[in-house]
């Protein structure tokens, strides 16, 4: 079986969920197994990976990794987040490549003791696209993202660009225009992105100058823009997956204004920031520590 986009982005969004090991999940009729978990209490990180059995035998074993989750861990994702942007580094990071090296190990030897061919990929929304990019390239995986803050940009020598991995982004998303990606950026854009644009400053004119980078851009454009809920099927935000050829139909018509607005954002420094509880809050760089994952 080849997974579709709409699966990834279906796991994903299930990973965000408590798993239960060796039970059923079915995710727009395709049946998944459980097979590991992880849940570090250090650090926040959480990632489940999924078993899918084909009818021929073989098996789809899909890493996803969970992404921000702020009712349940807020000062654990919002520093992570934080850390990505102020100092390049994530503090998930040896974690979820301990646990990618778990699961391969275990599907290698599953597969030997019982003869079966098999393909693992990786998957992630926001902070878990994150770590995605970084295991793809860490392992020679493939695997597609979710409004991920891309990995070329965190200091750890991982290159943008190539095919290896697709990174699906929606146009107004900020933390996706945070960090050059790993992988295909593939960027959708609804009318609502392109009106939001339109009326804060932006036009398809390149004479006519962008938004000035200090103004609040995020406070004219809707913060569930970044939420993995615009990725799958009925979509409760869209109606439907934001995923589909009329919306890259129309970022392609209208990319001036899309990519002049994510160059901006950037381009903003990180280190713009201030105090709020115990983990900063960085303006418009990093929106994600104020947006719920759904």
């Amino acid at each position: 079986m080849t997974l579709r986009s709409t699966d990834y982005a279906l796991l994903s969004q299930n990973s965000y969920q408590q798993p239960q090991l060796g039970t059923t999940v079915t995710l727009d009729r395709v049946d998944y197994k459980p097979i590991d978990y992880a849940n570090d209490p250090r650090t926040g990180f959480q990632a489940t990976a999924y078993d899918h059995r084909n009818a021929d035998g073989s098996h789809n074993v899909v890493i996803a990794y969970r992404g921000t989750e702020f009712d349940r861990e807020p000062v654990h994702d919002g520093g992570v987040d934080a850390g990505m942007v102020l100092t390049g580094l994530n503090a998930q990071g040896p974690d979820s490549t301990a646990f990618t090296q778990r699961v391969m190990d275990k599907v290698k030897s599953d597969a030997a003791k019982f003869h079966y061919s098999y393909d693992i990929t990786v998957t992630g929304h926001s902070l878990g696209g994150t770590l995605a990019e970084i295991n793809a390239h860490k392992f020679g995986l493939h695997g597609e993202t979710f409004n991920a803050y891309g990995a070329a940009g965190l200091g750890l020598g991982i290159p943008a660009g190539g095919h290896q991995v697709i990174d699906h982004v929606r146009a107004t998303d900020v933390v996706s225009a945070g960090a050059a990606h790993f992988g295909e950026v593939r960027t959708y854009a609804t009318q609502q992105d392109i009106d939001a644009l339109s009326k804060s400053g932006y036009s398809d004119n390149a004479f006519i100058n962008a938004l000035p980078a200090h103004a609040p851009i995020l406070g004219k454009i809707q913060g569930s823009a970044h939420a993995i809920d615009n990725f799958v099927p009925q979509s409760k935000l869209l109606g439907q997956s934001i995923i589909s050829p009329a919306n890259e139909e129309r970022y392609q018509a209208h990319h001036g204004i899309v990519d002049r607005y994510r160059t901006t954002i950037s381009k903003m420094p990180a280190s713009r920031c201030r105090p709020a509880g115990k983990f900063p809050t960085l303006w418009l760089a990093t929106p994600w520590l104020l947006i719920a994952p759904f």
